[in-house]
């Protein structure tokens, strides 16, 4: 029996977690949620994507900002100068930090474990998928490697033009998020283009099989445990 889950296991996997972290409503939960997935996540990913795991982090930041505006109710927690942070604001960002960080690390560990032309069969023979539907959720996998390239290389551009290393203005973020996403749709274009010029929709299905696996057996261990916390949730302050 193979032993690493197959990418369709992982993939109803990440569903499974994605929809637990949005209805978890307490701390408790949200925490076993990162921990289980935000540890190993951020484990394997921080060695293939650390541009985007560095990007998550200003994330959070991000987060702590526009928690300060929106959600600065509650009791003082601290005085910064003429500004005082709140319980709310703690509360906000904590939660969605947390969330944050178990939706990343599912989606770390997945395309950390999977190859693109494995999760295409895998999509297709195990879920049912269109191969439509597979081949792009497989590309994606693709895509990402390839935008942490490109997002390194405008980074060294904007190094040799003398714009701040870290962005952090809005302008500074704009000007890196923009050209990424620009190549990105580009390169999706011309790789359907070809796709099709090979007759990739000509293929015929692939047969359904089922692949048994002890990677599955653990993934539905760590389901299961997740979706008892959050089911036993009584409420989360801030959310």
């Amino acid at each position: 029996m193979r032993t690493r889950p197959t990418p369709a296991q992982l993939f109803v996997y990440g569903l499974v977690v994605t929809l637990l972290v949005f209805l978890a409503r307490c701390r408790s939960a949200l925490i076993l949620l990162a921990l289980v997935n935000g540890v190993p996540g951020f484990a394997r990913g921080a060695r293939r994507y650390p541009l985007l795991v560095a990007l998550f982090i200003l994330g959070v930041a991000g987060t702590f900002v526009n928690s300060l505006i929106l959600a600065n109710t509650g009791r003082p927690i601290v005085q910064i100068g003429p500004l005082t942070v709140r319980q709310g604001a703690v509360d906000a960002t904590i939660n969605i930090a947390l969330r944050f960080t178990a939706l990343a690390g599912v989606s770390l560990v997945y395309v950390t474990m999977i190859s693109p032309r494995e999760a295409v069969r895998s999509l297709e023979e195990e879920l049912g998928l269109p191969k439509g539907i597979a081949f792009s959720i497989a590309f994606s996998l693709r895509l990402l490697g390839l935008a942490q390239h490109d997002l390194a290389e405008i980074m060294a551009m904007r190094r040799q033009r003398g714009a701040p290393r870290i962005p952090i203005r809005p302008r500074d973020v704009e000007t890196v998020l923009l050209p990424v996403m620009s190549v990105m749709l580009e390169r999706a274009r011309w790789v359907g283009i070809a796709a099709e010029l090979r007759g990739f929709s000509l293929r015929p299905p692939r047969p359904r099989r089922l692949v048994p696996t002890l990677g599955l057996v653990v993934l539905a261990a760590l389901a299961a445990v997740q979706i008892l916390a959050v089911a036993r949730c009584p409420g989360l302050p801030g959310a």
